[in-house]
């Protein structure tokens, strides 16, 4: 399991990303568990919504190499 390490600007387009999904299918995920975190990042690449795709990229860019890296293996891959 990897570990999700964030800069500030990350977090803040993270909270974004939680607050669309949110308001787009009700669902509500907690940012402090790792399960859910990913839970989370796996609706966003799946979802088809514009803002949706713009906040990850946002978020995407605003994350350290390790996350990045395990983002894309790890969730991107399914």
């Amino acid at each position: 399991m990897g570990n999700f390490h964030f800069k500030q600007a990350g977090v803040f387009h993270l909270q974004k990303l939680q607050y669309l999904v949110r308001e787009i299918t009700g669902l509500r995920y907690k940012l402090n568990d790792h399960e859910s975190l990913s839970s989370l990042i796996e609706q966003v690449v799946n979802m088809s919504d514009e803002r949706v795709n713009e906040e990850f990229a946002l978020f995407y860019d605003n994350c350290w190499p390790c996350t990045q890296e395990y983002i894309s293996s790890e969730l991107l891959v399914k």
